[in-house]
């Protein structure tokens, strides 16, 4: 069995998609024990196979916090993948199982993420995440256009101390409803708390641009690009406003750093919008930058 996992990852390195699938398949009709069938499993997610892959789960005999933790990274796959009823199983095959809170987290804004609120809200109470409930209803309100509610909600959580994924909603929300200040004060306490997180670092980065501090923003996304390169958020962001700031040989270098990055930790969506603005800088009359 070893030997066929190891022939078909070889053969997906390669380019060789039907001939790893061959091999997947022929190391399916032997008998593996449960740590195999995880690797099985992987082989096909990362070919695609995310039906297959939630089959083999399926019979491995999954328990622990690990193996929660493998069907919540199949959904968020299936899911980019547009594969919506196997991300939905995934789901509800690890909800089944006996969950640590950060996994039952991760469930709750799996279900939140395809929309089903009410699977979330099962599951929040099923931990009792009060704070996670009053961040829905928040969510929930704004988006309908009742302001004032989604602040009343918000209020109820600011000060709570919030695992980093919930911070960083309470920071969405407020943004969403520009209220900066709030949302700035959050992210400072999570920066002092975390100097080393350069996701913080660049929404925090993004707040002071909202709020006009050309300055604070430009030095939160240089912080930001240098704790972790391969990170492309940043880079658009600070291109972006030296852009505007008519800079545009420092947001020609910028982007140009980007591209040159080889493991970035975004899709494919963020370096097509890097690429579209380096375009329209290189195609733009100088008059005009």
């Amino acid at each position: 069995a070893d030997m066929l996992l190891d022939m078909a990852a070889r053969a997906a390195r390669s380019g060789q998609r039907p001939a790893a699938l061959e091999s997947l398949a022929f190391a399916e009709t032997l008998s593996l024990d449960p740590e195999r069938r995880r690797r099985l499993a992987v082989a096909y997610w990362d070919l695609g196979g995310h039906s297959r892959s939630l089959a083999l789960l399926k019979r491995a005999g999954l328990k622990g916090p690990k193996d929660a933790d493998m069907l919540l990274d199949l959904a968020v796959r299936a899911q980019r993948d547009r594969q919506r009823q196997v991300a939905l199983a995934s789901l509800a095959f690890a909800e089944s199982m006996s969950l640590e809170p950060e996994s039952m987290r991760s469930l709750a804004l799996g279900y939140r993420a395809m929309g089903e609120s009410r699977s979330a809200t099962r599951v929040r109470r099923r931990m009792g995440d009060e704070a996670g409930l009053e961040l829905d209803q928040a969510e929930a309100s704004a988006a309908s256009g009742d302001g004032n509610s989604a602040r009343t909600h918000l209020a109820r959580v600011r000060d709570l101390s919030l695992v980093n994924e919930e911070a960083r909603r309470l920071v969405l929300i407020y943004q969403g409803l520009r209220e900066y200040a709030p949302a700035l004060g959050v992210a400072n306490r999570r920066v002092l708390a975390r100097p080393e997180d350069a996701r913080w670092r660049n929404d925090r980065g993004v707040l002071h641009a909202l709020m006009g501090d050309q300055k604070e923003a430009i030095a939160d996304w240089n912080s930001a690009i240098a704790l972790n390169p391969d990170s492309l958020a940043p880079y658009l962001s600070l291109g972006s406003l030296y852009a505007s700031m008519n800079r545009r040989k420092e947001a020609l270098d910028l982007y140009q750093r980007a591209m040159s990055r080889r493991r970035v930790t975004e899709d494919d969506g963020v370096l097509r919008r890097i690429l579209a603005e380096r375009q329209k800088l290189l195609s733009a009359p100088p008059e005009n930058l």
